[in-house]
């Protein structure tokens, strides 16, 4: 009976953030097991699939005659003549204390691997609404520590995030959540790990925020760039990079290969041939406004002749590093603590719009920094906005035409002072990240960050197509500003 009822879910579970298969609209489910540990929780793992795609998700499901405070999806069902509620299971204390104690292990694939000394009864206080396709609840104690529970609910054969995590904690590195605990899962259609408990780190802020303000300020005022914050952002991704170069063959750093180079270029010009076919499909939908902004952009600069040219000319080279990064490093992505002055790194889990085959890759460390410099562009351009009060497309094309001297100067400043800082803590490194030749470190980010900031910007363009095309216009304008810096760079 209860397999029917979670086959009825259908509906509710594909208008879930984590559902993957959005645009099918037909498309099969299949319940493959579940288990029932008690009358208010239900274990289960999904199939489903559309032509010939098909993902699977672990699915905890709350049964109740009331609601909990937070869930991502709800039913209503008649069960034996009574109105019962369906919902995440995760949102329950119950079912986190269930992994805690071991007691999940009693009824299905699953081990527990807890830290020892972590409390195993803890209660829900709060859920984390984030852009995140998991699932993340706030956890407290009866003392004063406080969690992260993330539940992951596409079953991934490389869910990098806990070996990550876990890897830093065991080498100390504090500018990240400590890992406390994960749930490994041993059932179809491979192993995988459904849960993790993270520490929780209090009174911090976005990480965009502080930089928010010091470009406020710079604007009003035209005080000198906050070179403090800087110098602890750059502090912190050269440390993560540093930690991420020891370990196993999962870490250690290994010379680039012409393949990958091969790799990365035509990933690239695929991106890039997608992007102009896309924007010339969606030109009769958007308005006059943005029709003049993605005409001049397509005029002068998204040309596939001309990225290609770009990508020849900074591309990698063999005798540089690739090892495990972030992938999806902007500044959402770090927290920060204005009474530490500290920022923390966060959400291992790979770039989204990635294939689990791909975000197993490792790329050069140059990545991550080009990805915060990607989030500067970003923050330039909402800011703008938000003090012109002007729209998106007039002020994408002041930008367009170096007509926003104060926003271009403090993109320009902190972007070149991220990069040398960062360098600056890699040559006190004995560890090679960047390349085996410590003399050409300077040389080798100064150039390939152009690259990779590219490569970024044209993945963010596909990634606004399909999310969020009203904000395709600025990562659109950000590969425009890569282009004519690199026109002028003589």
């Amino acid at each position: 009976m209860f397999h029917k009822i979670i086959v009825d879910l259908k509906e509710e579970l594909r208008k879930t953030r984590w559902f993957g298969l959005k645009g099918y609209r037909n498309y099969e489910m299949e319940v493959m097991w579940h288990s029932i540990p008690s009358i208010d929780i239900a274990l289960c793992t999904i199939m489903f699939q559309a032509d010939n795609q098909r993902e699977f998700y672990y699915i905890p499901i709350g049964i109740s005659n009331h609601l909990p405070r937070y869930y991502t999806f709800v039913k209503t069902v008649n069960l034996n003549g009574k109105q019962i509620y369906l919902f995440d299971g995760d949102s329950l204390e119950k079912y986190h204390n269930m992994v805690l104690r071991g007691i999940i292990e009693r009824y299905g694939p699953f081990r527990a691997d807890i830290h020892a000394g972590t409390p195993t009864e803890l209660f829900v206080e709060n859920y984390v609404a984030t852009s995140s396709t998991n699932v993340l609840y706030v956890l407290g104690s009866k003392g004063d520590l406080k969690f992260i529970a993330k539940s992951y609910r596409k079953i991934s054969e490389n869910n990098i995030e806990p070996m990550i995590l876990l890897h830093l904690t065991k080498r100390g590195f504090n500018y990240a959540p400590r890992l406390y605990g994960l749930l490994k899962y041993f059932g179809k259609p491979f192993p995988t790990i459904t849960w993790i408990l993270e520490e929780y780190i209090d009174n911090t802020v976005d990480g965009g925020y502080p930089f928010y303000i010091s470009l406020k300020n710079y604007i009003s005022s035209r005080n000198s760039l906050d070179e403090n914050l800087i110098l602890t952002l750059s502090e912190a991704v050269a440390g993560l990079h540093l930690n991420l170069s020891f370990g196993g063959q999962f870490f250690k750093p290994e010379p680039v290969s012409r393949r990958d180079i091969t790799y990365w270029n035509e990933r690239i010009l695929r991106r890039t041939r997608r992007i102009l076919s896309a924007l010339s499909e969606m030109e009769p939908s958007i308005s006059r406004e943005y029709k003049m902004v993605f005409n001049h952009l397509l005029e002068r600069y998204l040309r596939e002749e001309v990225i290609e040219d770009i990508i020849n000319y900074y591309q990698p080279t063999t005798g540089e590093l690739k090892m495990r990064i972030h992938q999806d490093l902007h500044l959402s992505q770090t927290l920060y603590s204005p009474l530490k002055k500290k920022f923390y790194i966060i959400d291992f889990e790979g770039e989204p719009g990635r294939s689990d085959y791909e975000r197993s890759l490792k790329e050069p460390a140059v990545r991550d920094v080009a990805c915060v410099l990607r989030s500067f562009s970003y923050l330039t351009i909402f800011t703008a906005k938000e003090l012109s009060g002007k729209s998106m497309a007039e002020v994408c094309m002041r930008f367009l035409e170096g007509n926003v001297r104060g926003f271009n100067e403090w993109l320009r400043m902190a972007s070149k002072m991220l990069v040398d800082r960062y360098v600056g803590f890699l040559k006190k490194f004995a560890q090679p990240i960047i390349c085996l030749d410590g003399n050409d470190v300077e040389n080798i980010v100064q150039r390939s960050v152009t690259y990779w900031s590219l490569e970024k910007a044209l993945y963010e363009v596909e990634y606004e197509l399909k999310y969020r095309p009203e904000f395709t216009i600025v990562p659109a304008t950000g590969i425009a500003m890569i282009i004519r810096e690199y026109l002028m760079r003589e």
